[in-house]
């Protein structure tokens, strides 16, 4: 989830609709996907990579060793950095009684498995994006790099790779509907089949940039039309299950309509991204949301955790004062041992959307106290110097 420091409204209004779909599918929130007609898990992680894709500079390519200097030290450094804070603190919980879940802090789990299955700390379920995200650049760098060298017929030859790409990812659906899921998968097997199933999207994002003018051009009742007549399609023909668990290598239909559904999500919200740009562009909440993706990504479900056991504490609280039981619907066991654990309280009836909210402000919160931080520590370095 990229950040750059120029970057068009339309582009940050579809950042900003795009973490809200990881959110709300984290927690069940379903005020944005029609009534289930376009569901977040059929494409919101294919957006991410589509993003990735529209915003990679394909005219000003760096020498590799810089390239992978400059995705080193914004993507894996970051990565690793907050993936110890999170492996420390989930020992802390697990010493507290409060967390079950989560493999154990060695070596291979720390440094091999958020490349393969992900997952491995249960807090940190939504960052296995990000290794799959470095190595689908990379993939794409060396292309663009030969690209950069070919003048004639350039366009021609982008279609046909973007088309080699998807039969290739179609390839790699179908492998995973056969052997079943990622427990029946080897490591190796299971980084393969996300890298090379989001792929595609990464190309389609470049391409998009390159055909933005002329995309722009279709009139939109055509171009939402041709969107849900072929969504009603496709939900159709899987018998209304057109979601994919990535994370998981599980995908319910066909590898064709599991691509057909990415890309109709994708195109829809790109299209309304650019509609609601006069409306949201200028909205300091879409702006620090829709810059910020990379926090909220990493810390909305440490947010959701904690607020969780505050409920369960202020539950506490209030009958020890009062008598009077609130939160009692918790289940502590389950608390414990499930990573996306929601309380359904009849006290607040619109729970979800609460996780939902406060999960992406903590996370925004997390991010300027660091970046308060980081300053702090700038100033006294340059105190000590003088």
């Amino acid at each position: 989830m990229k950040k750059s420091i120029e970057i068009d409204k339309h582009i940050l209004v579809l950042q900003f609709l795009g973490i809200l779909f990881v959110v709300f599918g984290h927690t069940q929130v379903n005020i944005l996907n029609f009534s289930g007609m376009f569901p977040y898990y059929s494409f919101h992680m294919p957006l991410w990579i589509f993003i990735s894709g529209y915003l990679f500079n394909t005219d000003k390519l760096d020498r590799f060793a810089v390239f992978i200097k400059k995705k080193t030290v914004k993507l894996l450094l970051p990565f690793y950095g907050w993936l110890l804070v999170y492996c420390i603190l989930r020992y802390v919980f697990r010493l507290l009684g409060m967390i079950s879940y989560g493999k154990n802090p060695t070596l291979h789990n720390f440094f091999v498995m958020p490349w393969t299955k992900g997952c491995q700390y249960g807090i940190t379920s939504a960052w296995w994006f990000i290794p799959i995200l470095f190595s689908i650049e990379i993939i794409c760098f060396f292309k663009e790099q030969i690209f950069s060298k070919i003048k004639k017929y350039c366009s021609v030859y982008r279609i046909l790779i973007f088309g080699l790409f998807v039969l290739i990812g179609m390839a790699a659906v179908y492998q995973a509907r056969i052997v079943g899921s990622y427990q029946g998968m080897k490591e190796y097997q299971s980084y393969l089949c996300k890298v090379l199933f989001l792929l595609p999207f990464f190309d389609l994002g470049i391409i998009v940039k390159k055909y933005k003018s002329k995309i722009q051009n279709i009139k939109s009742i055509y171009y939402f039309g041709f969107i849900l007549i072929l969504q009603i399609i496709c939900i159709e023909l899987s018998h209304n299950s057109i979601s994919a668990e990535i994370v998981h290598s599980k995908y319910h239909t066909t590898p064709l309509i599991t691509y057909i559904v990415a890309v109709n999500g994708i195109f829809l919200w790109f299209r309304i991204s650019e509609i609601l740009e006069p409306a949201l562009g200028k909205l300091k909440l879409v702006y620090e949301v829709g810059r910020n993706t990379w926090s909220i990504l990493l810390h909305h479900q440490m947010i959701i955790f904690i607020l969780n056991w505050s409920f369960v504490y202020i539950g506490k609280l209030v009958y020890r004062l009062a008598e009077i039981r609130i939160f009692d619907s918790i289940d502590i066991k389950k608390l414990i041992s499930k990573p996306w654990y929601f309380c359904k309280s009849d006290e607040l009836a619109k729970i979800y959307i609460i996780y939902a909210v406060v999960s992406v402000i903590g996370s925004l919160i997390i991010h300027n106290l660091v970046l308060r931080l980081k300053k702090s520590i700038s100033i006294n370095k340059i105190k000590v110097k003088k």
